[in-house]
């Protein structure tokens, strides 16, 4: 415990000498048509893949699978435990609205740069769709959408500092810590995975998709009321509207997967 506090000193010290919370979202700002190419870029690249791959032999990439899928869960977790302290302080302070409506971890240490650092992990996590082509495995609707519409959430997001990006982005790190360990253990192929895990995976990420929905609403009943919560009325209803969707299309899946038939073994 002395050493994870004497380590989360280091990188406090750390982000408040070389974090700039303006610099960086000025930045995203002006390579904002560039983040925008890579979206169009990557959308086309999928369908191309697809059509590319149809008469070849699937890659196995198992080992490089293994590594990716270990590293984003790492990353996932340590920016989970950077996160939650900001919010954690807020709610024992009793100022828990403040983890949706208060901006302030835009210029926080842990809630700023992890909130830069997260916008940036979108345009890696793309590399997921990349294996799922290259593998020829099925490639969904709500694979490549969730993808390309979650980085630009994310990156408008950080451009215009909204307060719930933080709560979106925690909900995020959290599932994906769940989701992609699990998916570190199933590209080894040395142990099967019970099919309830698959299940309590697509919960949370429903539960993910409530919470979402939830944490918009609340930010929309400030606003309306003059109460006051930091983000634009634009991203709320973008919020709303990819949450909402979310939730239709992780219900469809849910419903597919494991109730119209029977789960498939991992």
């Amino acid at each position: 415990m002395a050493f994870l506090l004497q380590f989360d000193g280091y990188l406090n010290d750390m982000e408040e000498r070389f974090y700039d919370a303006g610099a960086a979202r000025s930045w995203a700002r002006d390579v904002t048509p560039y983040a925008l190419c890579i979206v169009v870029a990557y959308l086309s690249l999928v369908f191309l893949g697809v059509r590319w791959m149809k008469d070849r032999p699937p890659f196995s990439l198992r080992r490089t699978l293994v590594l990716w899928n270990v590293g984003l869960a790492w990353f996932s977790m340590f920016g989970t435990w950077r996160v939650v302290q900001f919010a954690a302080r807020r709610t024992v302070q009793g100022r828990w609205i403040d983890v949706i409506c208060d901006k302030e971890s835009f210029e926080a240490h842990e809630g700023g740069l992890w909130s830069f650092i997260f916008a940036l992990s979108k345009f890696v996590e793309f590399g997921d769709t990349a294996f799922i082509v290259l593998r020829k495995k099925k490639l969904t609707l709500l694979h490549w959408y969730h993808h390309a519409s979650v980085l630009l959430y994310c990156w408008f997001g950080f451009i215009d500092a909204a307060a719930t990006g933080k709560l979106f982005g925690l909900l995020n790190l959290i599932v994906h810590s769940m989701m992609y360990t699990y998916y570190s253990i199933t590209a080894t192929g040395m142990w099967r995975i019970p099919s309830y895990v698959n299940i309590i995976i697509t919960s949370t990420q429903l539960l993910q998709m409530a919470l979402g929905i939830v944490a918009t609403s609340i930010a929309y009943y400030r606003r309306v009321n003059n109460i006051g919560c930091d983000v634009s009325y634009t991203l709320i209803y973008a919020a709303f509207a990819m949450y909402a969707s979310y939730l239709v299309l992780f219900i469809n899946f849910f419903y597919k997967t494991y109730i119209s038939k029977k789960p498939k073994t991992s």
